[in-house]
């Protein structure tokens, strides 16, 4: 349903500028191949939350404004999510030195004459979190990741974080039974695999992430 809703802002919000708060039309549209349906229940979550001013239907269209153009932004990056809430968790926690969302890792670090970096290989970490001298890379996907997806974290932390960095791979999917061989594999490289049900509490993810940090809680 999040997916849904978010391509639909996607598609009605499509050619206006991030300035442009104002959004209208039909209750059914397409991102793409993809269907991007109107769902009232999430616009009135989003409405008594403040993120929308204000919303209205009438003959199959929808009528709605952003909060602000940062709402607006949040609202048409469906996974953006999963990351601000580790932040925030974290942040709010108090637990660690340093919490940074959205890091750029620059591999070369070439400083132009300018003062800015010549970036010919880079990277984004989701959320990078520190205690003391322990640097815990963390890596966020909505649906279950892929091999290649813990390989591409693991690289990272152990490259940038240094022998004591800590890494964590987090999904909103449901990690079963079907998914042993992923499990295994992120047990073989040392990343701890956190999914949907270790999200439902943002007091007892930064507790689990600082038992991560802390080299106390069991990974794979």
């Amino acid at each position: 349903a999040w997916g849904e809703f978010v391509a639909y802002i996607q598609a009605i919000s499509s050619g206006s500028s991030m300035q442009v708060l104002q959004a209208a039309g039909p209750q059914k549209m397409k991102s793409g191949r993809y269907p991007a349906r109107y769902n009232a229940a999430i616009f009135e979550h989003l409405y008594q939350m403040g993120a929308i001013t204000y919303y209205k239907e009438s003959d199959k269209r929808v009528q709605f404004a952003f909060k602000s153009p940062l709402y607006k932004k949040c609202l048409l990056n469906q996974g953006i999510w999963l990351e601000l809430f580790c932040y925030v968790a974290a942040r709010r926690s108090g637990l660690f030195d340093d919490v940074r969302t959205s890091v750029l890792i620059d591999w070369a670090g070439k400083l132009t004459p300018k003062g800015g970096t010549d970036m010919t290989t880079k990277n984004e970490v989701d959320v990078v979190l520190v205690k003391g001298i322990v640097p815990v890379f963390t890596s966020w996907k909505m649906s279950a990741p892929s091999p290649l997806a813990l390989s591409e974290i693991k690289l990272l932390s152990s490259k940038f974080g240094g022998s004591q960095a800590r890494t964590v791979m987090l999904t909103g999917d449901v990690l079963g039974e079907e998914s042993k061989a992923l499990k295994t594999r992120g047990a073989d490289l040392d990343i701890l695999l956190l999914d949907r049900n270790d999200l439902q509490d943002g007091e007892k993810l930064a507790q689990t992430l600082l038992r991560v940090a802390w080299g106390r809680t069991t990974l794979g």
